[in-house]
């Protein structure tokens, strides 16, 4: 094998073994489905009240909801199913929605 043969394996082993760290990455936090009510606050955050199941379990029955991905303003008032990465900061649960599915216009 040739010095320019060895230089080339040497790079492919380093560029495989780096693009296999970066795939690796840090681990994700798992994704979280609620199903609730869409409103917006007085103050213009949104929220997701009377959650599904919640009171039962001992769950937050209104969590905050934020999303750059999906545009929540269109969704409020509407019974919806979201999906995202939940984060907990006292007793504020925030939820970074990735997914809305309309489940009924109106929440009753």
């Amino acid at each position: 094998m040739t010095n320019h043969s060895k230089l080339i394996a040497l790079t492919l082993a380093c560029s495989t073994a780096a693009t296999l760290a970066f795939a690796a990455g840090a681990p994700t936090a798992p994704q979280k489905t609620y199903v609730g009510c869409l409103a917006k606050s007085d103050a213009g955050a949104y929220k997701l009240t009377n959650i599904l199941g919640a009171a039962a379990a001992g769950a937050p029955t209104e969590i905050r909801v934020e999303s750059s991905r999906v545009d929540l303003a269109k969704h409020v008032g509407e019974k919806v199913s979201i999906r995202g990465t939940e984060a907990v900061s006292g007793a504020q649960t925030t939820l970074t929605v990735e997914f809305v599915a309309k489940l009924s216009k109106g929440c009753s």
